[in-house]
């Protein structure tokens, strides 16, 4: 009971910051999505990506988010409370297990499989997780593109002291959102063929993530 009103107040704060600043989504692509737990998987080029997630599908959402999320005031607790993955990268496996366990408990995860935020949308290597979350737990995984125009957006780090990519989130406009066929998975698979399929299911994924976001790119100068 206490998960259901922490991820209700979750989505709340979520839409809370949409709201203001975004006139809608415009949602397409393959909008008929199997029932049963599922492996969202968008591309990441903004920070507030995922906020538009859960205003568009119903099921509730366990989010891979990276630790440090849960340690601010306030919104720790709800992320907490609502049960909600944190993600420590010394520590990769206790995030993975958490994930496939919800998924096998019938819950749907979202993960960002780029690993990091790619807001030039650069053709970078994606991780392994989501395909051996597929692999491992039979649960199809929803690849996703994201777009808003960079006009949209703003820069946290516009001197960019920090390593790593600019902090870019959107204030306005439009968040453009194309979801691909499910990508399935076989049932049953031995060793060597696992590792096999896990290559195969990543670089697949890449090139569908990839697509899809162009696509939503596209979406936009309509």
């Amino acid at each position: 009971m206490m998960e259901n009103i922490s991820y209700w107040i979750f989505k709340q704060m979520l839409k809370t910051y949409c709201i203001p600043f975004m006139r809608s989504a415009r949602i397409s692509g393959v909008l008929d999505l199997p029932t049963g737990p599922k492996i969202f998987a968008p591309n990441h080029p903004n920070i507030t990506d995922g906020f538009i997630l859960p205003m568009i599908i119903p099921e509730k959402l366990n989010f891979m988010i990276m630790d440090k999320a849960f340690r601010y005031p306030f919104v720790g607790n709800v992320l907490k409370l609502a049960r909600q993955i944190p993600v420590n990268f010394r520590d990769g496996a206790k995030a993975f297990q958490a994930a496939k366990s919800r998924l096998l408990n019938g819950e749907n995860v979202v993960i960002f499989p780029e690993g990091i935020l790619n807001p030039e949308n650069k053709p970078i290597p994606i991780k392994t997780g989501a395909a051996r979350l597929s692999l491992e737990t039979g649960a199809p995984i929803i690849p996703v593109g994201f777009y808003v125009a960079p006009k949209d957006t703003i820069t946290l780090n516009p001197k960019n002291t920090r390593p790593g990519p600019a902090l870019r989130c959107q204030v306005k406009g439009n968040c453009f959102v194309h979801f691909g066929a499910p990508l399935i998975t076989p049932s049953s698979l031995d060793t060597n063929s696992l590792r096999t399929e896990i290559k195969n299911l990543t670089a697949s994924l890449t090139k569908r993530i990839r697509k899809l976001s162009k696509q939503a790119e596209k979406e936009s100068l309509k």
